[in-house]
């Protein structure tokens, strides 16, 4: 018998060599790559905790405390492996605490948060993080808007990065400005301190008062200052002041102001004084005020000079007398009498038309005695270092019509005294008297 033997055919031969070749391509035990994982987050509205209505920049945590809260999902379709959250606060806020889940307290914790797995289709698991933040006590010049920025990442591969941050955006509420120009003028006994403060420069929350403290000796509580009380206007500012009474003569006084509205004191402005019996500082309503410097009516040897000025009708502000011995020796070209120059400042930007009177009365142990001619010297102004001789004045006062003073040699008992009567219409003039 013979065999015959069949080759195969060309096609199965085919197949069975791409069979091998796919075997080839794909060992065993080799998986396919894991899905992706998009990580989405969103912000929330910020919530105030407990009372508050707003966030306020001072040190009261029940005040300056604001959360923000965010939601972290997994859009799928993959497992989100080794999620954290991450946030950068605005600078002027910092970090108090952080948690994941509804309704967790942030109150401690800190950035990145680590948020785990996250499953992806069909579960797509959400986590909600809350931050807590405090604005600064430092911050001024508010409202302003603070932006927080959250982000969120995984150690999965996420194919859509652009949903990986959220932000969101508080408004922070602060102390008004600082009052600006302080002044405190030296009394008798008393300082007058004055201040300047623009009402709509005030962080935002209207200005409720002025708080006024004073150090020195014995130095007394001043009472809040109320912002309807100014002591007068000038063409952009309001002026605001105070009588701080009694202090002690000859004393070293430190005077601080600050405006206060619903978030707390603003910066301080200050000033220091000396009071003195050669000064006379007060506050003027309507030309009521006469201010006298010295403790007594007349001169006397230890209190040689005596200034007294009454104001115009209709005239307001602060008055300021101060009898001072700094620019003596020039004023008035030589020697004044009693080395001694009147200051006299009127805290008001316009004096009502009319010349006002400044007497000044000098004790006999200054005065050449009879016979012996006199000079005043004036300035228009409160700085001035050099005086000019002022006229005679006409001997009736309706007829004045520029800066003059009269002088008078009159008796105190059986003494001789100087008697020394300047008209004036400048605000801020200065005075002082010589032998001729």
């Amino acid at each position: 018998m013979m065999l015959r033997v069949r080759r195969a055919p060309r096609v199965f031969a085919l197949l069975t060599s791409l069979l091998v070749a796919a075997v080839v391509l794909i060992p065993a035990g080799v998986a396919t790559a894991a899905p992706g994982a998009d990580l989405q987050i969103t912000a929330g509205t910020p919530v105030l905790p407990g009372t508050q209505t707003a966030v306020f920049a001072n040190a009261n945590t029940a005040q300056n405390a604001v959360i923000f809260g965010y939601d972290v999902v997994n859009d799928g379709p993959g497992v989100a492996l080794g999620v954290a959250f991450n946030d950068t606060l605005p600078a002027g806020l910092s970090l108090v605490g952080v948690c994941a889940g509804v309704g967790c307290t942030p109150s401690g914790g800190s950035l990145p948060l680590l948020l785990g797995t996250l499953e992806g289709n069909p579960a797509n698991d959400m986590v909600h993080v809350r931050i807590k933040a405090q604005a600064s006590a430092s911050l001024r010049g508010g409202p302003s808007s603070f932006q927080d920025a959250a982000s969120v990442s995984s150690t999965t591969e996420d194919p859509d990065v652009e949903t990986n941050s959220a932000s969101s955006t508080v408004t922070v509420w602060t102390v008004p400005d600082a009052p600006t120009d302080a002044q405190a003028n030296p009394g008798n006994g008393n300082a007058f301190f004055q201040w300047q403060h623009d009402l709509s420069a005030n962080g935002g929350s209207p200005v409720i008062d002025f708080a006024v403290t004073v150090t020195g000796p014995s130095a007394p509580t001043v009472p809040a200052v109320s912002v309807t009380d100014p002591c007068g206007t000038s063409t952009t500012q309001v002026i605001f002041c105070t009588d701080v009474s009694p202090l002690t003569n000859g004393s070293l006084y430190s005077f601080s102001v600050r405006a206060r509205n619903v978030v707390g004191l603003s910066d301080a402005a200050s000033d220091t004084t000396t009071p003195s019996i050669d000064a006379s500082a007060r506050q003027i309503n309507a030309g009521t005020l006469t201010q006298v410097t010295g403790n007594t009516t007349n001169p006397t040897e230890g209190d040689p000079l005596i200034t007294t000025q009454t104001f115009l009708t209709n005239t307001f502000g602060v008055g300021l007398l101060l009898e001072t011995s700094n620019r003596a020796n020039t004023f008035c070209a030589g020697p004044c009498l009693a080395n001694q120059v009147l200051v006299n400042k009127l805290e008001d930007p316009t004096l009502p038309p009319g010349f006002y009177e400044v007497t000044l009365l000098y004790h006999k142990s200054v005065v050449g005695g009879t016979g012996v001619p006199y000079e005043v010297y004036f300035a228009p102004d409160d700085t001035s270092t050099v005086g000019t001789v002022l006229p005679t004045c006409p001997k009736s006062n309706a007829a004045i019509v520029a800066d003059c003073s009269r002088i008078k040699l009159g008796k105190l008992g059986a003494n001789p005294q100087l008697k020394i009567t300047v008209f004036t219409d400048d605000v801020d003039p200065t005075v002082g008297g010589r032998l001729k």
